[in-house]
């Protein structure tokens, strides 16, 4: 079992990603027991909002637009950068 990741696995699991066995691509976020939509929003929500300097930034704006495509999000919104 591990006990940490990195920010960068912790960005990745709000991106989808086929799910073994199975012919479709969900989040692992929303594989955690006890998550679901809210936890997932809020996680994403929390990324969008946090500084955590320019590299990291642009790593996780490149995620953003992949979330939003998937959930068929356009314009601003509280989890894009510009805000509402």
């Amino acid at each position: 079992m591990q006990d940490q990741i990195s920010l960068r696995e912790f960005m990745d699991m709000c991106v989808d990603a086929p799910v073994e066995g199975l012919d479709f691509m969900m989040s692992p976020l929303l594989r955690v027991y006890g998550v679901g939509k809210i936890g997932f929003w809020n996680v994403v929500n929390s990324l969008t909002n946090l500084d955590m300097g320019s590299r990291c930034n642009q790593e996780w704006q490149k995620r953003l637009v992949k979330v939003k495509e998937k959930w068929g999000i356009t314009g601003k919104t509280p989890y894009s950068s510009a805000g509402p």
